[in-house]
């Protein structure tokens, strides 16, 4: 398991689908980068994993360092 995972991450907001089933494995040691042009989504898949205010209704499972937390 990686230090964070995220499976099937769905977000809506005002009724427009933002992520669509969005997985993603982060593991301890490696380079990971997050890529895509401008309106891909790597901002507020960011917000989302964080929690913040206005991204909070999203779907899916986040594990944390083996720490579910199921939104």
């Amino acid at each position: 398991m990686g230090i964070l995972e995220v499976k099937k991450l769905n977000l809506r907001i005002n009724g427009k689908h933002i992520l669509h089933d969005v997985s993603l494995d982060v593991w301890e040691g490696h380079v990971h980068a997050l890529v895509g042009t401008n309106g891909a989504g790597k901002s507020t898949l960011a917000s989302a994993i964080m929690g913040l205010e206005g991204y909070r209704g999203v779907t899916g499972d986040i594990f944390l360092m083996e720490k579910t937390s199921m939104i």
